[in-house]
């Protein structure tokens, strides 16, 4: 059977391409063929004006930022690169209408929405009214696996009811929280939804082997930004008839906007050290999506208890290729971060982790893990709470793995059946 995946558009995050990408393998290895819907986010001459304000900047500063490279657009090569060698998806889908005839025209039997916060419509961008799987056909089954609301209530969406109707003609709905249960019965009305396993956990370290290198070493790939700018604009404009225009916008603040829009040769640099360090002393990888002073001042203290070197990576500007950062979990010593899936991989490579609870991005997907996973001991509130001394007792961990695994493995074989 064809089984179409609807997850949310692969941008420039880890955690969602990865779990795209583990949630087709295992559908694979299950006998079903099972394309990636490729919705993408409309962005008219995103990067052709990000990349004008690169280059104005880069002669304005040009002492200060001769060397610096343009890093949105290495970046979203990088992952792009990683898409297209590793998930098989769908023609490029730019519209609700077009979505529409791709399921007419492919004949899905079958759709899973999932994983990820699928039940946070606003992440879905241009496609946040498409969530509940209004577009198939009555004949394709539907179901959600592992679906996340990404946080502690619904974020709202624009027809409830219509969403409640289409949600009802559902075969089977599982959640990756334990919260999302109640809020499907709350919010949808639907009762009884399974509490499975986020897809790289399903999946297994095996289908991410090929992707560690030793010590975590950089990524040999370093993709053309000039020519992928060209490329994306090109893409765009084929699939939905589009004309770029508007790069020479927006060109105030340019100042402010260099630290986002490039990596500098003074971060590079400063990075490169901390890595080489790092692999001298040992090493703490960093995974922080919201820095701030204090987990900077943990994360020193940490280090300089434990004698261990850091390498921080970030989604502002220490970048690294999803290789790469793969590599970095499975070679580290110790792992802290403040991301779901920076703890998913962890205990995936039974690595010792410590994790911030990220309120703003939703603290019950973290506390819904480590419950399930009997890692409660985890959470960092203080410099005291992380130490390589608490010990993880990964047998049993990887115990509930395997149980949890068989039964979310179920969840999807029986209901995929025609």
């Amino acid at each position: 059977m064809k089984v179409a995946i609807f997850t949310l558009p692969l941008v420039n995050n880890y955690g969602g391409i990865l779990q795209a990408y583990a949630l087709q393998r295992a559908l694979e290895s299950y006998g079903f063929e099972a394309p990636v819907v490729n919705l993408k986010i409309r962005q008219r001459g995103l990067f052709s004006r990000d990349y004008l304000k690169f280059l104005l900047a880069k002669l304005i500063y040009f002492k200060k930022y001769k060397n610096a490279e343009f890093s949105t657009l290495r970046y979203y090569a990088d992952t792009q690169r990683f898409i297209a060698q590793n998930i098989e998806t769908t023609r490029e889908i730019y519209s609700p209408a077009a979505l529409k005839r791709l399921f007419e025209q492919e004949k899905f039997g079958a759709c899973v929405l999932g994983s990820d916060q699928v039940f946070n419509p606003p992440y879905f961008d241009a496609f946040e009214n498409d969530f509940s799987l209004g577009f198939a056909p009555q004949s394709c089954i539907k179901i959600a696996y592992a679906a996340s609301f990404g946080g502690e209530s619904f974020k709202g969406a624009r027809d409830l009811e219509l969403h409640k109707a289409n949600l009802a003609k559902f075969k089977a709905i599982s959640v990756r929280e334990r919260n999302g249960a109640a809020l499907c019965e709350s919010v949808f009305g639907i009762s009884g939804a399974a509490f499975v396993l986020d897809p790289t956990l399903l999946a297994g370290r095996e289908v991410f082997e090929k992707f560690i290198s030793p010590a975590g070493a950089a990524s040999s790939v370093k993709p053309d930004v000039a020519e992928l700018a060209q490329r994306s604009t090109a893409n765009r404009a084929e699939a939905e008839g589009m004309q770029d225009g508007g790069a020479a916008q927006n060109l105030n603040g340019v100042a402010a906007d260099i630290a986002d829009t490039a990596f500098s040769a003074q971060d590079t640099g400063e990075n490169a050290v901390c890595g080489a360090n790092a692999a001298q002393k040992g090493q703490i990888f960093a995974y922080i999506l919201d820095q701030n002073e204090r987990k900077s001042e943990i994360l020193k203290s940490v280090s300089e208890r434990e004698g261990l070197g850091v390498r921080e990576v970030n989604d502002k500007a220490n970048r690294v290729s999803i290789e790469e950062w793969l590599s970095l979990i499975a070679s580290a010593q110790l792992v802290i971060t403040d991301s779901f899936h920076g703890c998913a991989f962890s205990i995936l490579f039974n690595k010792p982790f410590f994790a911030f609870i990220n309120e703003n991005r939703g603290s019950s997907r973290f506390y819904s893990l480590f419950e399930s996973f009997e890692l409660q001991d985890r959470v960092i509130k203080s410099a005291s709470d992380v130490s390589l001394s608490k010990q993880v007792d990964w047998a049993r961990v990887n115990e509930i793995l395997s149980r949890r695994r068989e039964a979310s493995r179920e969840f999807l074989i029986s209901n995929l059946r025609a």
